[in-house]
């Protein structure tokens, strides 16, 4: 735990001292001896009480909800306050992009589990580095901070753009009736334990009254994406932005309709959604991609039915 003075502390403090230098050098001791000993009271209670008010108190950073960058991304954290009552905390987290107050309850007792938001973060992924509990209680004059260990990463994704109005285009997304369909026929794969976002229908019921937990089935799925992006990461930064912002449009909506998208980009062929990779996933990917320059690897080769984002409106007209 650390302690510091406050800026009323620093100017309570050269009050102090200057009411101390007028004692010794003027004939009104016995008013100044009283206003000297209330003044050291009142900052020893203070140090004292801040010390007592945070000891003990502990905090744990339970969940972090991906977000569209320049978004609200909602938090959970559990703070441990023990038997006692504590009075004026105040939760910050620090990441790689700054440090946010994420909740200020004014008393608390025993354990409390709060909800946050952290705001205005850009794209990529924002490693949180530390937690800390802070409190100026009781005349703050001094703050009191604990800092917690909180190993977690913020996702934040491409804002999901506006697709431009095109039937072909729309219409691919309804590939994945049919190959959500395809799907099924596949040859298993490997089976694997259940995991957020999993179909039920792609439980092996078998393997589970075997194993005693929740296995699914993963599928070979060759061609079974319900659609496929093409990302060549060989361009200017407005225009691999506009990509990734259609792309995330493009993840979110299949993600609602419980269909696959395949994303294809340098180093990178993955198949996201039901069955196969989470969705979260992808939009880890998306927060992280950069652009290559010119002279960059070549994509690998998409098929026919990729759709090659960004997808201008006038490309689109003409699709």
């Amino acid at each position: 735990m650390k302690l510091r003075p406050t800026a009323l502390g620093v100017r309570g403090a050269l009050f102090f001292g200057t009411v101390v230098l007028l004692f010794s050098a003027t004939p009104y001791s016995n008013l100044f001896f009283l206003l000297i000993a209330f003044l050291a009271s009142l900052g020893s209670i203070g140090i004292v009480g801040c010390l007592s008010n945070m000891r003990g108190v502990t905090a744990e950073l339970l969940a972090v909800k991906s977000a569209p960058a320049g978004g609200d991304h909602d938090i959970e954290i559990l703070v441990h306050g023990g038997n006692r009552t504590r009075f004026g905390l105040r939760i910050e987290l620090s990441t790689t992009a700054g440090t946010q107050v994420i909740h200020a309850p004014p008393v608390i007792r025993g354990d409390l589990q709060l909800r946050g938001v952290i705001r205005g973060l850009a794209r990529g992924l924002h490693r949180v580095s530390v937690l800390r509990v802070k409190s100026n209680h009781p005349f703050g004059i001094c703050q009191a901070q604990a800092a917690c260990a909180a190993d977690n990463e913020i996702v934040a994704y491409p804002p999901p753009a506006t697709l431009p109005d095109n039937r072909q285009i729309h219409g691919g997304l309804g590939l994945g009736a049919n190959a959500a369909a395809t799907s099924e026929l596949d040859s298993v794969a490997s089976l694997r334990d259940f995991r957020t976002g999993d179909r039920l229908s792609d439980v092996h019921w078998k393997a589970f009254a075997r194993r005693g937990r929740l296995t699914v089935v993963e599928r070979e799925g060759h061609g079974s994406a319900g659609i496929q992006l093409q990302i060549d990461r060989r361009m200017a930064v407005a225009r691999f932005d506009e990509a990734l912002a259609q792309a995330s449009a493009f993840v979110m909506r299949t993600a609602a309709m419980h269909q696959t998208v395949q994303i294809r980009s340098q180093g990178h062929n993955i198949i996201y959604g039901a069955g196969h990779i989470p969705i979260c996933e992808a939009l880890r990917w998306l927060a992280a991609a950069a652009p290559l320059p010119s002279d960059g690897a070549v994509p690998q080769h998409a098929s026919p039915h990729a759709l090659h984002l960004p997808i201008s409106q006038s490309e689109a007209t003409h699709a």
